[in-house]
Order: C-alpha cells, then structure tokens, then sequence
C-alpha cells in the first residue's frame, strides 16, 4: 500500500509504464511481506484455528469484495477530484520537474481504479481484517470501571474522555494511524528524490493519499460493526 502513492505519480506524471511501476510495487512487496511472513508468527485473523468472533465476516467472499472496493472507490472519488480541479496537478507542477502532465488529463475513473486495485486491497486486510478480529467474544468483556474524577489517575481519565472506544475501534484508529504515518515517511522520502521535487510537495502529495485512506477508516468504523 505505503508505495502505491510513488508509483502512481510515476506512471501519471512521470511517463513510466505502468507494467514497469507495477514491477517496483511487487518486488518492495515480495522484499518486504515474504521475509516477515516467513520470520514472524501468523496473527490470529489469518490462523483458522484460533476461534475469533467475527471469523464467518472474515471468510465471507461477499465482505471482502463489497469492502475492497468501498476502499477502491474511495481512493478514486479523491484523486479523480484532486485531479479534475487541478489542485494535485497544480501542486506537482509547483513543486516538481514534471515532464509531462497529459497523464494527468487523459485519467478516468476506470483507468484510476486499476491503478489504485491494490490499494483498495491492501488497506481493506490492513485495517477492516484486523478490526473484525479485535471483537471480544460475548460474554468475555472486562467489567466497566466506574469512573470517579475526584479519585480517577490522570492515565484513567485521559482513556475516560479520550480513549473510550471498543476494543474493535481502537484497533481500527491504532492501524490507521500506523498505515498514515507509513504513507507519509515513504512517500516523502521516495517523491523528495525525484528530479526537481522538494519536501513540502512530497509531504502536500502524500497528504492526499492519507485523507483517502482515514476516509477508509471511517467507512470501516461502520461496516465492520457486527453488533449494529
């Protein structure tokens, strides 16, 4: 997900094949997810064995489709708007060396979509699969503390009036902010070396991308409440 930003920059305003910057993609992701897939022990949303709430929304086809492409829709209801008012092309152009913005103009909803599948894949298993999971049981819920300002410790009443969400939505603003933070050190650090780029554009770029994907969270917020 964190290097879709790059690489659609690449093949909008860069004139790199998408093939070629479908290449990058994949081999920043067989470099990375192999390695900890194969170092790291399966988490419990990918370990059929382990008893989990909501596992049949987990396994159902229907969900996963319906929730992809919330995520791929969202993702090109923002840039289709960036685009259309000018205001990303704008921001490149100021802060970039662009050769060519014909990209740019000539972008659809269709061919935005297939640019940005994988991201809609991607942020649907890193943010929807895990909220899902993080469900308790019935009947396993820790008992509520009442809660008493006169005698509550400042961490307890920071969580009171700040941190007071489920055990789901917590796990959901946890990886969302993970995933936001992620975007924006990879895309900086990967825009900022292109030839005439610059920090604040980069930072500006990627701050786009980020607001589509809190957009994600906030949809998943609703989508992945089973208790509704």
């Amino acid at each position: 997900m964190v290097n879709i930003p790059y690489a659609y920059l690449l093949t909008t305003y860069y004139n790199i094949r998408l093939m070629t910057a479908a290449a990058v993609v994949l081999n920043e992701f067989i470099s990375i997810a192999l390695p900890t897939y194969l170092l790291r022990p399966i988490g419990d949303v990918n370990n059929p064995a382990v008893r989990i709430r909501n596992r049949y929304l987990l396994n159902s086809t229907q969900v996963s489709l319906s929730n992809t492409a919330l995520a791929v829709g969202v993702y090109v209801v923002v840039m289709f708007s960036f685009l259309q008012t000018g205001r990303l092309t704008e921001l490149l152009i100021i802060h970039f060396d662009l050769p060519s913005v014909q990209g740019a103009y000539e972008e659809t909803p269709v061919s935005l979509a297939a640019k940005v599948l994988a991201a809609g894949v991607a942020t649907k298993a890193f943010l929807l699969n895990p909220s899902l999971a993080a469900t308790p049981e019935t009947g396993t819920a820790t008992p509520v503390e009442t809660f008493d300002p006169a005698t509550a410790t400042l961490p307890k009443t920071i969580k009171q009036n700040f941190w007071f969400f489920s055990r789901r939505t917590r796990t959901l603003i946890q990886r969302t902010i993970v995933l936001s933070l992620a975007l924006l050190t990879n895309t900086v650090q990967r825009c900022w070396t292109l030839e005439g780029g610059d920090i604040e554009g980069a930072a500006g770029y990627s701050g786009i991308w980020i607001m589509a994907t809190v957009i994600c969270a906030s949809w998943y917020g609703w989508t992945g409440d089973a208790d509704a």
